[in-house]
């Protein structure tokens, strides 16, 4: 009698409910991809889910919501799911879910996605990367790289919701004396590949609202006299890097002396 007992705890033991967490598979766009703008964000779960107790958002660089807040499942499939998108400029945009599955079990999550510049702007950005900053730096630098294939143009600023402002700096060499100057636009001309580097054009990146550390991002948003703004995710390398995710750079932006540079502020 007691091995029957025992034989029917393990039965129901192994009959019961079972409870599954909903974890995401896959989206369209995919996590840390790039490319055009799209008109909805697709989401495909490994359990169905509870609509009504899910939520889904999608911000731009300055947190502002993109989503049109219409989720909604996918062909009856309730593990696949989608939201509509508004019209999306080029730039860097965070997905942040919130997912309760059939069986009530709650999971999240979040992610980034890129929107690349149009063809027809002409401008494309490559490479944008920035040296780690200590927790007393309140000044950093980035670096990229532009092409344009369209008409003449010029980015003539820039800026940050990390910084209190960014401003076009050329590094030149005064008297024996390497300084870093402002610089009103960097010209581009049609078919030009214009590198911004250390020792050369570049981003100062001014109060900084935090230190830049090794392996994060941050946000730059790029202005031109003819394209769109551009939105570009910086990643941040190590202090001596010479670029992206190098080290050992010849020219550190942090142990330059700021202070006796003359520089004229502009707001971007």
């Amino acid at each position: 009698m007691r091995r029957l007992s025992f034989a029917i705890m393990a039965l129901l033991a192994t009959t019961g409910p079972t409870f599954a967490h909903a974890h995401l598979h896959a989206s369209i766009p995919a996590a840390d991809s790039s490319g055009p703008a799209p008109s909805e964000l697709a989401l495909n779960f490994s359990e169905a889910l509870e609509p009504k107790f899910t939520t889904v958002e999608v911000t731009d660089a300055m947190g502002t919501r993109v989503d049109t807040a219409n989720l909604h499942v996918v062909g009856g499939d309730a593990a696949h799911v989608a939201i509509g998108l508004k019209s999306l400029q080029t730039g860097v945009y965070r997905v942040v879910w919130h997912a309760t599955a059939v069986d009530t079990h709650k999971t999240d999550g979040h992610f980034t996605f890129t929107v690349t510049a149009a063809a027809a702007q002409g401008i494309s950005v490559q490479h944008p990367w920035a040296r780690a900053t200590s927790p007393s730096q309140s000044v950093g630098g980035a670096f990229l790289s532009l092409t344009n294939t369209g008409a003449a143009d010029s980015l003539v600023s820039a800026s940050s919701p990390d910084a209190d402002r960014v401003e076009l700096h050329q590094t030149v060499e005064q008297n024996g004396v390497m300084k870093m100057l402002p610089i009103p636009k960097l010209p581009l001309a049609t078919g030009q590949t214009v590198e911004l580097k250390p020792g050369s054009y570049h981003l100062m990146i001014l109060g900084l609202k935090h230190p830049l550390t090794p392996g994060t991002s941050f946000p730059v948003t790029l202005n031109f006299d003819e394209a769109a703004p551009v939105t570009v995710s910086v990643d941040v390398t190590t202090a001596g890097a010479s670029g992206p995710g190098m080290a050992h750079g010849a020219m550190d932006h942090g142990t330059m002396n700021h202070g006796s540079m003359p520089m004229t502020t502009t707001t971007p």
